[in-house]
């Protein structure tokens, strides 16, 4: 396991294409699945694009600290609720990035 912690250490911040990387492990064999699914610190990069990629990153991250990014200034109604589950988990954020647009700032903190 010493390998997927130094891996883990090393992602670049903030990539889309590598915020779900640890997926491909998962499809090697079911003992890689198990031992992948069962490390919460792999799953805890949520780049808000997709809310049910978010929603299970948000499960398997278990209570693992976490790194949330969203640009949301184009983003669809359905991804700012996902934000907003999102935000939900804000004790356990140990990195938050959003762009938000001025007049949604107070609807994205307020839930509505």
């Amino acid at each position: 396991m010493d390998y997927a912690c130094q891996a883990y250490e090393n992602r670049s911040r903030y990539s889309r294409s590598r915020s779900l990387m640890w997926i491909g492990v998962t499809h090697v064999c079911r003992h890689w699945r198990q031992v992948a699914l069962a490390f919460p610190a792999l799953w805890t990069l949520l780049v808000l694009e997709n809310s049910s990629w978010t929603e299970q990153l948000l499960i398997r991250s278990k209570m693992a600290p976490l790194v949330i990014d969203a640009d949301l200034s184009f983003f669809p109604q359905k991804l700012r609720d996902t934000a907003r589950k999102a935000l939900k988990h804000i004790s356990r954020v140990r990195e938050l990035r959003l762009v938000v647009p001025e007049e949604a700032t107070g609807n994205l903190m307020a839930g509505q």
